[in-house]
């Protein structure tokens, strides 16, 4: 696992294709919120979405070239 410390508007890339953004909260300057850009064709799901579909991704959360 990579650890980080990060600043405001930072951003780390995954390969290519995968931006991950971290947006700091200005009264703490903790991380309050996480943006990831990635292709539509890779499904970008919350742990309790994950978790709740025991690592099956729901049907309405696939995408495919066909769709965009």
């Amino acid at each position: 696992m990579l650890m980080l410390n990060v600043k405001e508007a930072d951003y780390i890339m995954i390969g290519d294709d995968i931006k991950v953004s971290f947006f700091l909260n200005p009264e703490n300057n903790r991380v309050s919120r996480v943006g990831v850009d990635a292709p539509r064709s890779i499904p970008v799901l919350r742990q309790t979405v994950y978790e709740r579909n025991n690592g099956i991704i729901p049907e309405k959360d696939l995408r495919t070239i066909d769709d965009l």
